[in-house]
């Protein structure tokens, strides 16, 4: 059976959000020289926030895909191979019995490699993540509209 590649990437967000919650709480609590204690109620409100903004994050980094492509295709030339003929390719013909072929290849589109990540950065990863996480930690948390304000306030 075939996941979607929403469901791939939610479950792996989960997993990765996991293991990084278990690390953490293992750091904090070898930080404070005192022994590992597993907070379930710590782990499954990470869990559940991932559940509830890993299709969000998937919606646009697919949005940011479409607009700026990671890949472009190019014309390319490069000398004629044996077989190259058969396979129904056009030759050119460069002189000094030397034939080429144009071909369309894949390449990298650093330009817009670079401006995916500029705006991810100055937007959904920095701004709409970090207010989603604060939001539901805090309702999770029961924390009052006033102390989740104040926790966007401590953090800027």
């Amino acid at each position: 059976m075939k996941l979607p590649p929403i469901a791939i990437a939610c479950l792996s967000a989960l997993a990765i959000d996991s293991c990084s919650n278990v690390i953490a709480q293992w750091l904090k609590a070898w930080n404070e020289s005192r022994p590992f204690v597993f907070d379930r109620v710590l782990f499954f409100q990470f869990a559940f926030m991932v559940v509830l903004t890993a299709p969000i994050n998937f919606h646009w980094q697919c949005w940011l895909e479409r607009t700026f492509p990671g890949w472009k295709t190019v014309k390319w030339d490069r000398h004629a191979a044996a077989g190259d003929e058969e396979k129904g390719l056009t030759l050119k013909d460069d002189g000094d019995d030397k034939k080429s072929v144009k071909e369309d290849v894949r390449v990298r589109d650093w330009w817009n490699i670079f401006r995916k990540w500029f705006t991810d950065c100055i937007t959904m990863g920095a701004l709409l993540n970090q207010s989603m996480f604060l939001i539901l930690m805090g309702i999770m948390k029961h924390k009052t509209a006033a102390l989740i304000v104040q926790d966007f306030r401590n953090v800027s």
